[in-house]
């Protein structure tokens, strides 16, 4: 358990290195940063799911599938915050609760193999809900930008118009003078 506290706190400590290293890097390659994003989102996974394969043993049933819908609702909390990467939440979720599914399905008993097909379903189940999360964000940023760029015509055409105004004023008065 300390080694997993351990690595976790590890994890932690690179994530807002690479954070802050994001933040004060000037013209970030989004490539680049998106397999650094990706990788590390991998790691986190490999840790959650190193404590069902590692800390938590195959007899004591009871923890292994309660650590299991632990590390779950964790992870489903985070299908939200893990969405705006399209495959975000799978590179994440799969190895952070497949080991433990393939540990009860390993073990080979009825209720077992039950709950390993259950966590494997609710894998696929969470992985369609993050996907939809992701349709949701990219609709939304669409909109904002198609906001933003309908603002920028409507001042463009407002200041075409005045422009037009002043031109008809100008007009106006030099008919008046002659």
């Amino acid at each position: 358990l300390v080694a997993w506290y351990t690595y976790t706190l590890l994890v932690t400590i690179g994530r807002a290195a690479i954070a802050e290293r994001y933040r004060q890097t000037a013209a970030p390659d989004p490539r680049l940063w998106l397999n650094i994003y990706s990788g590390g989102l991998f790691a986190s996974g490999l840790g959650w799911g190193a404590v069902l394969l590692v800390v938590v043993p195959v007899e004591q049933r009871f923890h292994l599938i309660s650590a299991i819908f632990v590390i779950a609702g964790l992870a489903t909390a985070s299908a939200g915050s893990m969405a705006s990467l399209k495959h975000g939440f799978a590179i994440f979720s799969i190895p952070a609760l497949l080991p433990g599914a393939l540990k009860l399905l390993v073990i080979n008993e009825n209720v077992t193999v039950l709950i390993g097909c259950f966590i494997c379903a609710f894998l696929v189940f969470i992985s369609m809900v993050a996907l939809r999360i992701h349709e949701v964000i990219l609709h939304n940023l669409r909109k904002q930008f198609e906001s933003a760029k309908f603002v920028v015509e409507v001042q463009e055409i407002h200041e075409a118009l005045i422009a037009r105004y002043d031109e008809l004023e100008r007009q106006l008065t030099r008919s008046t003078q002659k």
